[in-house]
């Protein structure tokens, strides 16, 4: 295994800029996660990695080395493709042994090595046929195990689970856990999905239209979202943004908009403190650190109207009107409410955000 470190890396497509001046790294043995909408920049940033594309400016490094004149076959690195790119003539054996054939690696080496990565994978029963028999989970399996079979420094996959359905995605992404915490390969892995990114990664690197938005461990970039960009990504429903004014009222910090007054809490009491009162802000709060009564629940309560409630089995989204935004809560599945109800809201104080409403920072 080895470190991978980008420095200021550029991709430019004529007049577009895929990449912005891109800098992180990959530590030794690390799960790193790429996450990100489609455009973001994540797929050629891992194929600047690879080598199966010229970086315009910048460098990148792959234990220690400057790899930027090399050739991908030089770099030691194994990628695993969205589609699979498996040989549709070749058996799930030899589809495996290829890259170690190409390598010139001896026979008898091939063979151990590719029986003892389709035991890994749980796959040596389907080493004879070929991938049209194969399921889409199975398909994807012997796609990793032609990557693991190289026993590459660095393991770069590029949405690998994209086309399997609900179900094969999330016992494909434990089986995938479970494989880097036995072989401990420093991984860059690709999604636009952020539970996988949330499951996997040991950080992430969350990418907007070529630049990055924030580094953090998945706890970090969850609770404490560098802008309302990232708050918006994560989560399901993602957290809520709520449109008010940072103010001084009565001689209280507060929260105001026409539709509620909320104390300011007190992590953030120095933040604001420290703005230009009054100033715009939104507040950010995830659906989860909300609770909702239906009566008035004291001075800290906040009313509300109710927009929809959607039962999802063992819990339901409740959605309600907070002024101008709508504001989705997670409630137990026995809650029940009709539209247009009043109810009363209580945000965990510790678990407030806020996040300027011009630039979409969030003020610490």
């Amino acid at each position: 295994m080895a470190e991978v470190v980008l420095k200021n890396v550029v991709k430019r497509y004529g007049e577009l800029e895929a990449v912005s001046n891109v800098s992180f790294e990959c530590r030794n043995g690390e799960f790193l996660v790429l996450l990100g909408p489609s455009g973001a920049g994540k797929t050629s940033t891992l194929k600047m990695i690879a080598g199966l594309e010229k970086i315009t400016s910048g460098q990148v490094f792959i234990g220690g080395r400057e790899v930027n004149g090399l050739e991908p076959r030089q770099r030691r690195v194994a990628m695993v493709f969205e589609n699979y790119a498996l040989y549709p003539h070749l058996s799930v054996f030899d589809n495996i042994a290829s890259p170690l054939k190409a390598a010139g690696v001896a026979p008898g080496d091939i063979e151990a090595r590719v029986k003892h990565v389709a035991k890994m994978l749980q796959i040596e029963q389907l080493l004879d046929r070929r991938p049209a028999h194969l399921s889409g989970g199975q398909q994807q399996r012997v796609s990793f195990g032609r990557a693991l079979a190289k026993e590459a420094d660095v393991y770069l996959m590029d949405e690998p689970l994209s086309h399997l359905d609900a179900k094969l995605r999330h016992e494909t992404r434990g089986e995938l856990k479970r494989l880097h915490g036995e072989l401990g390969t420093s991984t860059i892995y690709v999604t636009h999905d952020f539970r996988e990114a949330l499951a996997l990664a040991d950080r992430v690197v969350v990418l907007d239209k070529g630049s990055i938005q924030q580094i953090g461990t998945p706890a970090e970039v969850y609770d404490q979202p560098a802008n309302d960009f990232v708050a918006d990504l994560i989560g399901e429903p993602p957290m809520n943004l709520i449109g008010c004014v940072a103010t001084q009222l009565d001689g209280s910090l507060c929260f105001a908009s026409d539709a509620f007054s909320l104390r300011v809490p007190s992590h953030a009491v120095d933040c604001v403190r420290g703005m230009t009162l009054p100033r715009q802000v939104r507040i950010g709060i995830r659906p989860t650190h909300i609770t909702v009564e239906l009566r008035p629940a004291g001075e800290d309560s906040v009313r509300a109207e109710v927009y929809v409630l959607e039962p999802l089995g063992a819990l339901s989204i409740l959605t309600v009107k907070l002024g101008a935004d709508l504001v989705k809560i997670r409630v137990p599945e026995d809650f029940s409410a009709e539209i247009g109800d009043q109810v009363w809201l209580r945000f965990a104080e510790e678990k407030i955000r806020v996040f300027d409403a011009e630039s979409g920072h969030r003020l610490v």
